[in-house]
């Protein structure tokens, strides 16, 4: 990654992490009785302002890393009463998923992985009574995947162990086809595209979490002045709903605008994925010089043509080998059509 795309990668949370910060700070001041002009002289006085501003990049940066901490394959969620129901969409399944039973075979056998693609979660429904199931109802409205039922009957430890597993073990090998695409001029523009909206993605991420820092951060300032909430009670009540509604309201926006890049993004690499596969199987089987057979059978496989039987099947070992991000260019027509060139 180029040091100007790390600049504005980081500094988008801080910024926003700043800007709702002041924002907050001078409704809730507003709404106490201290007139904006007044708050910004403040402000202008202060020297934590100009610190702040200046942080911009170190406080993204520390907001990437407390995000990228939590993103992981959760299971438990906050409240005991549903632990383990509630998880985070396996990604790599679902992309994986539309290959296909043949490229996905093959896949398995190239990188030495048992993959399972089935499905785990289903979304949350919206439940009859809101006042019963308030906690449901929520999750509904910002569609939350739960488990299916054969997932939840599975004890927790184990459930968490192995979705898990299932999880990291999809992703890697989705990133592993990314990474072979991008090695190749040819191809590479498969992964660049999907770069572009994994920055978006994870940087919507992370301003998320930049609000919700800032809206801890201004009921700290407003908390730590009990003499201001006191003389002004009705307004400081006033003022915290109201930031709590505009940040809830920017966080909203944020998860509605990261859930449809991600859409982007998965639409983008099916059909990426399945022009690599139908146009350059090669990238992805082992070539031998001995036994072109083999390499076409597993190319044929990667097309989309049929999997191959047990006696024409490359061992994984030998495809793990011989793999080649870089595969030479056809033979001239002069050349035998059954004789490879030996890989560059």
């Amino acid at each position: 990654m180029d040091t100007a795309r790390q600049v504005l990668r980081f500094s988008i949370p801080g910024a926003v992490l700043l800007l709702n910060g002041i924002v907050g700070f001078l409704v809730i001041r507003r709404l106490q009785g201290t007139p904006y002009s007044e708050s910004l002289e403040l402000m202008r006085g202060n020297s934590a302002t100009l610190v702040g501003v200046l942080a911009v990049i170190p406080v993204g940066y520390l907001t990437y890393q407390i995000y990228h901490a939590v993103y992981g394959p959760t299971v438990r969620p906050p409240l005991r009463r549903w632990s383990g129901r509630y998880v985070r969409l396996d990604r790599g399944s679902q992309v994986l998923h539309h290959l296909g039973e043949p490229r996905r075979h093959a896949l398995q056998e190239l990188f030495g992985v048992m993959l399972d693609f089935t499905k785990p979660h289903r979304r949350v429904a919206r439940p009859e009574r809101r006042l019963r199931h308030p906690y449901r109802w929520v999750a509904s409205g910002v569609r939350m995947l739960e488990l299916t039922d054969e997932w939840q009957s599975i004890p927790l430890a184990e459930r968490e162990r192995r979705y898990r597993e299932r999880w990291y073990a999809n992703w890697d090998v989705l990133r592993a086809v990314l990474d072979i695409a991008g090695s190749n001029p040819t191809t590479a523009q498969v992964k660049s595209e999907y770069v572009v909206l994994s920055d978006l993605y994870h940087s919507l991420g992370a301003t998320r979490v930049a609000v919700a820092f800032s809206w801890l951060g201004i009921v700290t300032i407003i908390a730590s002045h009990p003499d201001k909430v006191r003389a002004s009670l009705p307004g400081s009540i006033a003022g915290l709903v109201v930031v709590t509604l505009m940040s809830a309201l920017l966080s909203y926006m944020l998860f509605l605008a990261r859930r449809r890049t991600w859409l982007s993004a998965a639409s983008s690499l099916r059909l990426g994925l399945h022009w690599l596969f139908t146009q350059h199987p090669e990238l992805f089987v082992a070539r031998k010089s001995k036994k072109p057979k083999r390499s076409e059978t597993a190319a044929a496989t990667l097309s989309g043509d049929g999997v191959p039987d047990a006696r024409e099947r490359p061992t994984i070992k030998q495809m793990l080998r011989s793999v080649n991000p870089w595969p030479s260019p056809p033979p001239e027509p002069s050349a035998a059509p059954d004789e490879p060139g030996e890989p560059s």
